[in-house]
């Protein structure tokens, strides 16, 4: 905030990079406060990918059904050879959270 502040009196970015021991791209955090009226940073973290495993759901039951004791890692080339190509920890994730039996 003491950056910004100082961008609005017109100082120059090299001597706030200086003054305040950041680095002199800081031009990110001002455009961070306009948009979003504080320079604070996107959330970051959370789920991705599962999405994309959970359109293959109805696929994934029936390949389950068929072969009842097939593992992650069969399951994995099965849908690879499909061309859905997908992390052991993204499906082992999809899979727990469904309880595909």
């Amino acid at each position: 905030m003491r950056v910004l502040a100082a961008v609005a009196d017109k100082v120059s970015q090299r001597v706030i990079a200086e003054r305040f021991c950041v680095s002199a791209g800081f031009g990110r955090w001002r455009a961070l406060a306009k948009e979003h009226g504080a320079p604070a940073a996107k959330p970051s973290g959370g789920d991705r990918r599962s999405s994309r495993v959970e359109t293959e759901a109805n696929s994934i039951h029936l390949y389950l059904r068929e072969t009842p004791d097939m593992t992650l890692i069969d399951l994995l080339a099965v849908l690879a050879a499909c061309g859905h190509v997908f992390g052991f920890g993204t499906l082992r994730r999809s899979v727990a959270r469904c309880w595909i039996n």
